[in-house]
């Protein structure tokens, strides 16, 4: 290279170099600041970064939770949004998202339910009016109560805001629930049955052995008495035979008497009780085979009454044999034991299919049970006409209501006073878990 190029090189190089010692002095320290700015930025930017990458993680837990609680629950969610009509004014609502619960509720898919109206949903039975649903999804009032839906479910329901113009429903099935309660209810009545038997029926007998036991004691004591002295008189003597041959055996009646219908009562207590602790062996049952083996067991007593009884279309059932015959036994003696004395006695047994269940029907042209009677003839111990010769114990209904519910039945009856009966007893068509029945 030659000597000037490089002379010009370096005079170059000199130039560059004092162009920068220049620049540093007069800008290094601004510099040096807006750098340290700029750091303590990024560091901060940073820190926000990872602030909003924790929430985000936070949000994405959250709502995998708030998921897997939508989808499992077993309580029913609705999300509803409001539809308006063209003027904006509230048309009704519309299910805009709902769980898998519903979808086992009601018995259609999550797809199904999608945009169908609340109005008619299976949910539609007892809701509130448009105007307070309105209200609640504006957040100014909110709403608690139970539904009847049209599946025969009962549903204790919430409806609560969730934004403006939509609502959240949520839906608990507390149908099971009400059933047991139902069921304890009547339990309640039950024993307060027996209560009322035990304090009273049983009471009345034995006031009645207490006196007429007291008074026997005080014959015995006129007896002894009068045997103490000796020789008796014409007249003692006559008092005495009246008190042997009269009075006493008279008390004695009666005393024997009572003991004989506590023993009837509390033998009817135990039969009831028996009853009730039976677990019943369900399997299929031939009824009309069962209902010809009990008419055949009340041949002699339709001789007898010169009735006739004749049996038409007759279905099978599910349930304990020898808990239906007695059952059955118990109102084909019924409708033979209070036939209408005036006419011949006829008696008609048929049965049909019903919503899983078989109902049959036991009509008779026998004396009728009068209106007033209609609720207190299923309790136990429980006889129109006492006095009635025809008159039994009073347990014959109470245990025909008692096998009916332990079979997941029921037993009911229609009558017209003078004309006749007709009872039913519902009864499953289909095999069922007796044990689990009695929880």
């Amino acid at each position: 290279m030659p000597s000037e190029v490089q002379d010009i090189e370096q005079l170059r190089q000199k130039i560059i170099g004092l162009g920068e010692k220049s620049l540093k002095k007069s800008y290094y320290p601004e510099l040096q600041q807006r750098i340290l700015e700029l750091e303590h930025t990024n560091e901060l930017l940073r820190t926000e970064m990872d602030a909003r990458a924790a929430l985000d993680r936070s949000l994405k837990v959250m709502h995998e939770r708030l998921s897997a609680l939508f989808v499992s629950t077993p309580e029913l969610i609705l999300f509803c949004e409001a539809e308006r009509n063209s003027e904006g004014i509230l048309t009704d609502f519309r299910i805009a998202e709902s769980n898998p619960a519903a979808s086992d509720c009601f018995g259609i898919s999550s797809d199904s339910i999608k945009n169908t109206r609340l109005s008619e949903s299976p949910l539609n039975r007892g809701l509130p009016h448009l105007s307070d649903l309105e209200l609640i999804s504006r957040g100014l009032l909110s709403w608690n109560g139970e539904i009847r839906s049209s599946k025969k479910k009962i549903f204790r329901v919430s409806i609560v805001p969730l934004q403006k113009d939509q609502l959240t429903v949520v839906a608990t099935d507390i149908t099971d629930l009400e059933q047991v309660k139902e069921k304890l209810l009547a339990k309640n009545k039950e024993l307060e049955n027996y209560l009322y038997v035990a304090s009273h029926d049983l009471r009345s007998p034995l006031v009645n052995i207490q006196g007429f036991s007291n008074r026997l004691a005080k014959f015995t004591e006129i007896l002894a008495r009068r045997f103490m002295q000796g020789l008796l008189t014409e007249e003692e003597s006559e008092e005495v035979l009246a008190v042997l041959n009269k009075e006493m055996p008279k008390a004695l009646t009666v005393v024997l008497g009572n003991v004989e219908k506590m023993d009837r009562l509390i033998s009817g207590l135990l039969k009831i009780s028996r009853t009730g602790r039976i677990t019943p062996q369900i399997r299929k049952v031939n009824m009309s085979s069962l209902f010809s083996q009990i008419v055949g067991e009340f041949s002699y007593q339709i001789e007898q009454a010169g009735a006739q009884v004749s049996q038409g279309n007759v279905l099978s059932c599910y349930g304990d044999e020898s808990l239906l015959h007695q059952l059955f036994s118990n109102l084909i003696g019924n409708a033979l034991k209070y036939r209408h004395p005036d006419r011949a006695c006829e008696i008609i047994l048929e049965s049909h299919a019903q919503n899983g269940f078989v109902v049959y029907h036991i009509r008779d042209n026998g004396i009728g049970i009068a209106e007033k009677y209609s609720e207190r003839i299923w309790d136990v111990f429980y006889r129109v006409d006492p006095s009635s010769p025809a008159s039994g114990e009073g347990l014959g209904l109470s245990i025909v209501k008692r096998i009916a519910d332990k079979h997941n039945g029921r037993a009911w009856y229609e009558s017209t006073e003078g004309l006749g009966s007709t009872f039913y007893v519902e009864l499953p068509a289909e095999p069922f878990d007796a044990a689990e029945e009695e929880k």
